[in-house]
């Protein structure tokens, strides 16, 4: 029985040891920024509505033109239900997404504007000259990053698609 017991706690304090090895989360970086080009600052607002059986997503955003976009909906817990991907022309953004019947729809969702160095297109060279590969010139409260890159993401408020309102 003393044997089965100091098993059991050697395999109990290995376990642990390697949770515990494992618990130290990989720490995330910045991509730096060109040497040769002045950071550039990065705003934009969002908005949602409901209108006549279409959600409405309207923003601005000074993001230069050409740039590729992507507007998205997304439920509260990140799932992307409809997305529109177009190079930008003009500050003010304007996209419509019917609510069909054949998608179930959560009960609210955020409108986002996004731009990213590559993932809804190659960027334009004259893009990725003035904001950087990785886009690591743009800074702002609307900007974020991660492994592969910088991303600008402008959210708007919850819209509730519950049938009481």
């Amino acid at each position: 029985m003393k044997v089965r017991k100091r098993i059991a706690a050697a395999i109990i304090v290995v376990i642990i040891s390697l949770l515990a090895a494992g618990c130290g989360a990989a720490e995330l970086t910045r991509p730096n920024a060109s040497a040769e080009v002045d950071q550039i600052e990065v705003s934009g607002s969002c908005a949602i509505e409901k209108q006549d059986g279409r959600i409405i997503v309207s923003g601005t955003t000074d993001l230069m033109d050409g740039v590729i976009l992507a507007v998205t909906l997304n439920s509260p817990t990140g799932e992307e239900f409809a997305k529109r991907v177009f190079a930008k022309s003009g500050d003010d953004i304007s996209e419509e997404f019917t609510i069909g019947a054949d998608t179930a729809w959560p009960d609210a969702v955020h409108g986002f504007i996004i731009c990213a160095p590559e993932q809804y297109g190659k960027q334009p060279d004259y893009v990725t000259q003035n904001y950087g590969k990785k886009f690591e010139n743009l800074v702002g409260d609307v900007v974020i990053w991660g492994a592969e890159g910088v991303i600008v993401a402008i959210p708007s408020p919850a819209l509730s698609l519950s049938a009481k309102d």
